[in-house]
C-alpha cells in the first residue's frame, strides 16, 4: 500500500491481519483521500472478502471517496471474469 498524493494504492490481495494494519493507517489519514485504486495486475484477486467490506465501510463513511470496484458496481477479473454486485446506500 502506498498514498501518491491524495490516492491510495493497495493490494487486493491482502490478508486479514494486512487488512487490520491498512485500517490502523488510513483511518487517520481518510480526510486526505480522495481515491482508492489497486496495486497489481488484472491477475489479482481478492483473497478474503473482508477487503471488500473494508471498502465498503470507507465508502459509507466518506461518501465522495472515488474506488472504481464500487462505483461502477462491478469489476472485471483477467482469470475469474466479471464480478458485480449491488450496494444499498
Amino acid at each position: 500500500m502506498q498514498i501518491d498524493g491524495d490516492r491510495l494504492n493497495i493490494s487486493l490481495d491482502l490478508k486479514y491481519d494486512e487488512i487490520e494494519e491498512l485500517k490502523k493507517f488510513v483511518l487517520p489519514r481518510l480526510e486526505y483521500i480522495e481515491e482508492v485504486g489497486f496495486e497489481g495486475t488484472d491477475d489479482d484477486f481478492p483473497t478474503s472478502s473482508a477487503i471488500i467490506a473494508f471498502l465498503i465501510s470507507l465508502k459509507k463513511t466518506k461518501p465522495s471517496l472515488k474506488i472504481d470496484m464500487l462505483d461502477n458496481k462491478e469489476y472485471s477479473f483477467k482469470k475469474f471474469g466479471k464480478a458485480s454486485w449491488i450496494c444499498y446506500e
